[in-house]
């Protein structure tokens, strides 16, 4: 049996493929490195075999995660994965490689996240071959979910945001600045909490204020991701992830500015990824 799991920031979408080729699959709180402590990590996968006891029966197991880039995150999160389920070939990469095969399998593209967390690479059909660092919610994540609910926050306590729309945005924090910092500086996973304003957004997407934020936090995605790579802009730049299809039209009109194309928005990848490992052997070249 596989297992395949697609871990963002917030959440985590797990399939398994049974022996009859069948999927089992269902949802856990997100699994990343620089979020969680391996305490929380190890706990999150205890409760998990205990719902799911075919776990431990699994063959081969593919996580793609948010924060796994890396080779010292990709070791920390397998060797997590490996305890908990210790008869299975584990194998962790970035939520990026994810996103790469999910939107292009074996082909060449340009792939950008935007979720609760955002990322962009160059993919060449087996390896990524260029990614701007990503550098989290605090100073990066341009066009992410986070990133919006910063700008409505930060709107709303400087006084730039309209009367009528901070009349409904106050019933979200009612504790004010207060609320606000002890989530964000203080709390568990603060960027799920600034991505949570991002309905707000979604809600009031009509009104003029709102579409000139996600237009500002579109361009500096562009700007800061997508026109730092060599590649030609008549290629459709691909997309993962909610606030990517929540805004496609607005994401497009940007990218249109920019002379580049929109390809296709998948909302999450765990199908697409599941169906590639149904049909493919892991290649072990791939990097990233």
């Amino acid at each position: 049996m596989k297992a395949i799991i697609d871990s963002g920031g917030t959440k985590a979408d797990w399939n398994i493929i049974l022996k009859d080729n069948t999927i089992h699959s269902f949802k856990s709180r997100g699994i990343q490195p620089f979020i969680q402590s391996s305490a929380q990590i190890s706990e999150t996968l205890t409760n998990l075999i205990q719902e799911h006891q075919m776990l431990l029966d699994v063959d081969e197991l593919f996580f793609y995660g948010s924060g796994c880039s890396a080779s010292k995150q990709q070791v920390y999160i397998k060797d997590l994965l490996q305890k908990a389920i210790p008869k299975s070939r584990i194998v962790v990469q970035g939520d990026l490689m994810g996103a790469a095969i999910a939107c292009c399998g074996n082909e060449a593209g340009i792939i950008g996240i935007l979720g609760t967390g955002s990322n962009s690479c160059c993919f060449d059909g087996k390896k990524i071959t260029q990614n701007v660092p990503s550098l989290g919610f605090i100073l990066g994540d341009e066009g992410s979910g986070a990133t919006i609910g910063k700008e409505l926050l930060k709107s709303y306590f400087y006084g730039r945001m309209p009367k009528e729309l901070k009349k409904v945005f106050i019933e979200l924090i009612p504790g004010e600045r207060l609320e606000v910092l002890d989530k964000v500086y203080k709390q568990p996973n603060p960027n799920a909490y600034l991505a949570s304003f991002a309905k707000f957004a979604y809600n009031f997407r009509a009104d003029p204020f709102i579409q000139d934020l996600i237009q500002s936090v579109f361009e500096s995605f562009v700007k800061n991701q997508i026109k730092k790579y060599s590649f030609s802009p008549n290629n459709p730049v691909h997309f993962v992830g909610s606030i990517a299809a929540l805004w496609k039209d607005e994401l497009e009109s940007v990218l249109q500015a920019h002379d580049f194309r929109l390809g296709h928005i998948i909302t999450k990848p765990i199908d697409a990824l599941t169906q590639y490992h149904m049909n493919n052997e892991y290649q072990h070249d791939r990097t990233h």
